[in-house]
């Protein structure tokens, strides 16, 4: 029987950090069906995922790996893997990738392009305007926006016009397996760690950009701490622009020996289940995987009221929501989950429950056909364009 042809997509991040994004893509190129996709990774950055990524023995790919390339020489470096891999299907991750990507994948190859956005761009006010405006050009022209979150999904029609029959949502899943830890053992796990039994653990798991906004989690210690809760502690996971100046406040607030800075962590599954409180302070989201991993994990979450967060945290019922920038408040509702098992065992319970409903399965599954379609798409345009070069030539 005649071997069916496999599907060549190319996969492209602006960097590959220990981000929700970078997992992501990792997480679908590692369960993608091997023998119906090949799936080929370009990164305009390498990072610390670069290790972990090499063991799946896959094509892969830096930019600018030994100086930043010209803007010529990265249209030529994307063009010569995308005829070295005979690429059908393209799935850009974030603004950078679909902007720079547009050209060698999309007009010059007949690739079908999918873009997926992780946030609401006009959230972030570190995108240039320019950068914004070739968003909303480019995914007009692109042949699929995926969105992670419901959110990402109205911004894409309301804000960047993109027409509504190329919209598609798929949440991201969690692969619950990994955090079935039958063998762990949660009190030497945290004595590694430096912490004990007794004492009050407080995580978040994230890239140190302003985005994150460590700095508000770190007053809110800071405060615990005046009002005489000595057995606070706080571990922060990751890499990033903000860290040092997430290490000096923690030094000019006096607390820097109850926070922990672990730098990148791989053992997500084992971190999250040594703490009482998972926190995530941030400005903004699109879909917060650490979110969804921490409810995974079977902790309570404290979050900040912003968008993309209040999709998967319910204040009062899986979580507690606080005000932005009000680290009075976000000290507050860690004191009550922290004064209040009960509290944490009920936020946590509903956390699980909330989990189960974003399946890893079932966002592969979506991806896999998604990627079948969009094949089908290059295929019909690569025809037509060899059609009119033979009515050309005629």
């Amino acid at each position: 029987m005649k071997a069916v042809a496999r599907i060549n997509i190319l996969f492209m991040l602006p960097n590959f950090d220990t981000g929700g994004s970078e997992k992501l893509v990792i997480d679908i190129i590692r369960s993608l069906d091997k023998a119906r996709f090949a799936p080929v990774l370009v990164v305009f950055f390498t990072g610390s995922y670069e290790k972990e990524y090499l063991k799946l023995g896959l094509p892969f790919y830096v930019v600018h790996e030994g100086g930043i390339r010209s803007w010529l020489s990265t249209f030529s470096f994307i063009r010569s893997i995308m005829k070295r891999h005979s690429i059908q299907v393209v799935n850009t991750h974030h603004t950078s990738p679909l902007i720079q990507g547009f050209l060698p994948c999309r007009v010059f190859s007949g690739a079908a392009l999918v873009h997926t956005e992780h946030t609401k761009l006009s959230l972030d006010e570190q995108i240039h305007a320019k950068a914004l405006f070739f968003e909303k050009l480019f995914l007009r022209k692109a042949d699929a926006a995926v969105g992670i979150s419901k959110g990402v999904c109205e911004y894409f029609a309301g804000e960047l016009n993109v027409p509504k029959r190329k919209i598609i949502f798929i949440a991201n899943g969690v692969d619950m397996k990994r955090f079935e830890l039958r063998s762990f053992d949660r009190s030497a796990y945290r004595r590694a760690l430096g912490i004990n039994d007794t004492e009050a653990l407080v995580g978040l798991s994230a890239n140190f950009r302003p985005q994150k906004n460590h700095a508000l989690l770190v007053n809110a210690i800071a405060i615990l701490k005046r009002e005489g809760r000595n057995s606070v502690k706080l571990l922060l996971c990751g890499s990033g622009p903000t860290l040092d100046h997430t290490v000096r406040l923690a030094k000019d607030l006096g607390v820097q020996d109850a926070v922990s800075f672990l730098g990148v962590r791989h053992d997500i599954p084992e971190l999250m289940a040594s703490l009482d409180v998972y926190c995530l302070p941030s400005h903004f989201e699109g879909l917060p995987f650490s979110a969804l991993e921490a409810m995974a994990a079977g902790r309570p979450i404290v979050a900040t009221d912003v968008p993309g967060t209040n999709e998967v945290v319910i204040n009062g019922k899986n979580g507690l929501l606080v005000p932005t920038d009000d680290a009075q408040a976000l000290a507050k509702a860690l004191g009550r989950v922290l004064d209040d098992p009960e509290l944490g065992k009920r936020l946590a319970s509903e956390g699980s429950e909330t989990v189960n409903g974003y399946s890893f399965d079932s966002m592969i599954e979506k991806y896999e056909t998604l990627f079948c379609e969009m094949a089908s798409v290059a295929v019909k345009r690569q025809c037509r364009v060899r059609t009119n070069r033979m009515r050309t030539d005629a």
